[in-house]
């Protein structure tokens, strides 16, 4: 596995070009084949045969390339599984001699600090299962154990998996979206790349849609602020390219094509920007295989267009995107033709440019990325030269730097990780070496990731409203339902919090009043004031979190946990504006944002 961005490319099944990459490698004494085998397990089956194509028919030499490069997958896979036969042979006396010195402090049930097991996974899912996390605070996790259809949900309250309704055909290479309505589309993926299914967590049930204009596999999808889905790219069946765009109206549950992006991306780093707009970056190049991008685009809801930026500092694909608090973005790791990378960049919105950052500390591909509450970003698992990785990092905007944590439990690679409301990262399933792997490679264990947010001395104050005008980004007041408050309709707010050092946790008042949706929001209790970078500059974004009394929008009073973000740019007129954000998570869930209209916001480090 000395090149990632091919072994990726095995893992999650892509183009053909990467058998002819793997036949020059997989002899050699250095390759390390397990995550391979579990790809051609999933791809052939248990034991794949040389001159037999992906579909199990024999090749006829003077076929097309895209045949003989299939044949070349199939006799890639059979001289892999011969290699790991033979590697077990060879290293067994080896491992049974040192499992015990080695390995026996973990058998005695020690644990990574920072890292915690919760409940498994009914089903192992492997590189390509997909999550999505609900309006309530749980988790979706669907895909991954093609040809099968199962679902299940992840509660954070009781730490469990359990299983949901089956979607309505097997998908693999599939791609999901939490809307706002609540429900989950779930899109394209083979066998059926060009039909999709709603997900409505309050039955547990799929249900068909509308269909894409194209059929998709291995393609994009991003919710827009707009509360449209916007999918784009993949390829059809044969691994033919696409660089089409189509935006899924939940309202109307019709998906209607939009503007083409510039290139044919595969593995893109893919975010939405604070702005509404998107960033896709790199990739590899679906016209040149073996090819990997260094250039950039950005999708504007606003004209349907897509426009190049600025070209990333070198070519990666199979890299992580993430939003960071001060608007920028972090592209971190991925792989280029050659080698996993551990260098990582910045994206700057205001200037289309992107600039390197600290490397991380150790090359990796096919891992999860998240922001903390506190804005920093976890990088966790992934895949390298030396295999699946247990080892994790976080990058602080502040610094520009990353700094090693403690290891996961289970080395792990295609993982899908979720911020949980709690705070803590939900990492589950994913391909891996370790026992406890299913015939496929895959793995059932799930951990919690739990980041000690530190409170910030300091104090935060303001009062105002928000507004929905239909021209702000974002215009958003969100009820249960997910329908956007009327034009005119507004929220009022008003807040004092502070921390001082030595304090148990913040004190203080915050008061909220959704007048449209009939919404009362009242902190009982803080448990967090956290200070730092926003996109307005050092400490000018605020987190507060506590206990609230909540009435509406459906149902009587209920205490609910709260989360309230803030930003202090100056002014209401002040660009940037300032900006409040208010969640609740529970019963009757609710999530209002928006500029600040009329009034401030103050925000005061110590």
């Amino acid at each position: 596995m000395a090149d990632s961005l091919l072994v990726d490319r095995i893992a999650r099944q892509r183009g053909p070009s990467l058998a002819a990459w793997a036949n020059g490698r997989i002899g050699s004494a250095s390759a390390r084949p397990p995550p391979l085998v579990g790809w051609c397990r999933r791809r052939f089956g248990r034991s794949a045969r040389a001159g037999r194509s992906p579909l199990g028919k024999s090749v006829p030499p003077d076929r097309d390339e895209r045949q003989r490069n299939g044949n070349r997958e199939a006799t890639l896979c059979a001289r892999a599984q011969g290699m790991e036969t033979l590697m077990r042979r060879k290293m067994l006396i080896l491992t049974s001699s040192l499992i015990f010195f080695l390995f026996a402090p973990l058998a005695l049930g020690t644990c990574a600090a920072n890292w915690t097991a919760t409940g498994s996974l009914n089903i192992a899912r492997g590189e390509l299962h997909i999550t999505a996390k609900l309006l309530d605070g749980r988790v979706l996790y669907a895909g991954g154990d093609f040809p099968g259809r199962s679902a299940e949900v992840y509660d954070p309250t009781i730490g469990t998996f359990t299983l949901t309704g089956n979607m309505t055909t097997p998908r693999n290479n599939v791609n999901i979206t939490a809307l706002l309505t609540g429900k989950v589309l779930v899109s394209g993926g083979y066998p059926n790349t060009s039909s999709a299914e709603l997900y409505d967590p309050a039955t547990g049930t799929f249900s068909p849609t509308g269909s894409m204009s194209e059929g998709r596999r291995n393609h994009e999808a991003i919710l827009l602020q707009n509360g449209k889905a916007l999918v784009f790219g993949g390829s059809e069946c044969c691994y033919i390219p696409r660089n089409s765009a189509e935006l899924y109206d939940p309202l109307t549950q019709v998906f209607t094509r939009t503007g083409n992006l510039n290139a044919f991306r595969e593995n893109p780093a893919v975010e939405l920007l604070s702005s509404g707009k998107v960033l896709v970056a790199g990739g590899s190049d679906q016209i040149a295989p073996g090819t990997v991008l260094s250039s950039a685009e950005v999708y504007d809801p606003a004209t349907g267009l897509w426009s190049l930026v600025g070209s990333m500092t070198m070519p990666r694909g199979v890299a992580s995107a993430t939003l960071l608090t001060n608007g920028k973005v972090l592209v971190a790791g991925g792989s280029s033709a050659t080698q996993v990378l551990a260098t990582a960049e910045l994206f700057d919105p205001s200037t289309g440019t992107f600039t390197a950052t600290g490397s991380m500390s150790t090359p990796r591909t096919l891992h999860a990325a998240v922001r903390l509450q506190d804005g920093r970003v976890l990088v966790a698992g992934g895949i390298n030269a030396s295999g699946y990785l247990a080892s994790a990092e976080v990058y602080d905007p502040s610094t520009g730097t990353f700094s090693p944590v403690s290891s996961m439990i289970t080395a792990r690679g295609g993982i899908g990780a979720v911020l949980l409301n709690n705070g803590r990262v939900l990492y589950a399933g994913g391909g891996s070496n370790e026992p406890n792997i299913d015939s496929r490679g895959d793995t059932r264990l799930a951990e919690l990731f739990t980041a000690e947010v530190a409170n910030t001395p300091g104090k935060v104050t303001g009062g105002g409203y928000i507004q929905p005008d239909g021209t702000m980004t974002p215009a958003t007041l969100l009820i249960q339902s997910g329908v956007n408050a009327s034009v005119g309709d507004k929220a009022t707010f008003g807040f004092g919090v502070q921390f001082a050092a030595g304090d148990t946790n913040p004190t203080g008042n915050l008061q909220y009043n959704d007048h449209a949706g009939n919404v009362t929001i009242t902190a009982v209790s803080f448990t967090l004031l956290n200070i730092g970078a926003g996109v307005c500059g050092p400490n000018t974004h605020a987190k507060i979190q506590g206990s609230a009394a909540v009435t509406g929008p459906s149902g009587g009073p209920s205490t609910q946990d709260f989360e309230a973000e803030v930003d202090d740019c100056g002014s209401p007129s002040s660009t940037p504006p300032d900006t409040f954000k208010i969640t609740t998570t529970g019963p009757t869930s609710y999530m209002a944002m928006g500029p600040v209209v009329g009034g401030n916001i103050t925000i005061r480090k110590q």
